[in-house]
């Protein structure tokens, strides 16, 4: 099933940035700077001039402003939820955005955030990675994200939430990136389980990382698998932020997820 991007016109949507640490030019050897990871031309810009998530704006810079918080049963601690306050349906839920913990619960520093079939990661500020003499070291955290079809004329049906636990592997001495979403469920009364996920192992390039994802089928569907994608942050990298993306099947209705993930080093 091929990736879709949701265009700025479309009736109702959904949005996923992830954001972490900034640094500039001649950084010291093991020190990453700010990086920007942007999946897809369509949704969403992190705009660091504001102190808050009120400033992502939509890429072409001319519609909406995500600025209105909004409550959502079963969000994970970290997770918030805004909706675009020009749109046609103010409560509809265009991004989930999370905080690690380096920054105080301050926006801006190392950030996540999940919701459209685009998705963004930003590193705002320096982190020095971990040596070889780290080994393999695991990260622990939680998944939030957003699933929908898309139906004609560039509208979602069936929104929903996904929630899940995560774990990713990262051995700072071969460079390999592995992970999984397990206890995935969705946010409705009660609650429908979902397959894991599994991260594949990829490696680990400069502080980032990106590979293929399997499995995460819902509750009588198939899934395709998708792509994720992942930066280390933090001050001594003991965070991480990521995007994953999984394409779905329920029948002959084809369905899209995207979420964020925010974990720490155990």
């Amino acid at each position: 099933m091929p990736k879709r991007y949701v265009t700025p016109g479309m009736a109702c949507g959904m949005a996923l940035a992830l954001l972490a640490g900034c640094g500039g030019g001649g950084l010291p050897e093991g020190v990453v700077g700010e990086t920007r990871v942007n999946d897809g031309s369509a949704g969403y810009r992190y705009d660091p001039s504001g102190p808050s998530l009120e400033t992502y704006r939509l890429t072409n810079g001319n519609i909406g402003i995500v600025g209105v918080p909004l409550s959502v049963a079963g969000l994970p601690d970290g997770f918030d939820a805004f909706a675009r306050d020009d749109g046609p349906n103010p409560t509809t839920i265009l991004l989930l955005a999370a905080r690690t913990p380096t920054d105080g619960g301050q926006y801006g520093s190392e950030l996540v955030a999940s919701g459209s079939n685009v998705f963004e990661l930003l590193r705002l500020e320096n982190t020095l990675l971990p040596t070889a003499d780290a080994g393999e070291v695991t990260y622990v955290g939680v998944y939030a994200g957003q699933y929908a079809r898309l139906e004609p004329g560039d509208i979602f049906g069936d929104l929903g939430h996904m929630f899940g636990d995560a774990r990713i592997f990262v051995d700072f001495e071969d460079g390999s990136v592995s992970g999984e979403i397990t206890g995935r469920a969705n946010s409705g009364s009660p609650p429908e389980l979902a397959a894991d996920v599994m991260l594949l192992t990829t490696q680990l390039v400069n502080g980032r990382f990106s590979g293929d994802a399997t499995g995460g089928a819902f509750s009588g569907g198939t899934s395709a698998g998708g792509t994720y994608d992942g930066l280390i942050v933090g001050d001594v990298g003991q965070e991480i932020v990521a995007g994953v993306q999984i394409d779905h099947s329920i029948g002959t209705v084809d369905y899209f997820e995207i979420g964020g993930i925010i974990a720490s080093s155990d």
